[in-house]
């Protein structure tokens, strides 16, 4: 059985702050939640759909895993996650 290594915790902050600079995504709060198979993340206030999917896709490039986004009352969150 392979174990699948999760990135630690300050590479997917740096990545996610490169991820939002590059697109020009302005925030005022960076949330990353650890999760049991990745990560759960946030930017306050939410940019719009669009621009989520293009965050996904560069983390998804520079982080690898499966990246995945949800909006609920308001809140957009981009899952990153490694089986």
């Amino acid at each position: 059985m392979t174990t699948v290594r999760i990135p630690d915790f300050p590479l997917v902050l740096e990545k996610s702050k490169e991820c939002a600079s590059s697109l020009k995504l302005e925030y005022k709060e960076l949330w990353i939640t650890p999760l049991r198979t990745g990560y759960r993340v946030e930017l306050l206030p939410p940019p719009n759909n669009k621009s989520i999917a293009s965050f996904s896709e560069c983390l998804s490039r520079t982080l690898g895993g499966r990246v995945s986004f949800r909006v609920s009352s308001g809140v957009v969150a981009v899952y990153i996650e490694w089986y």
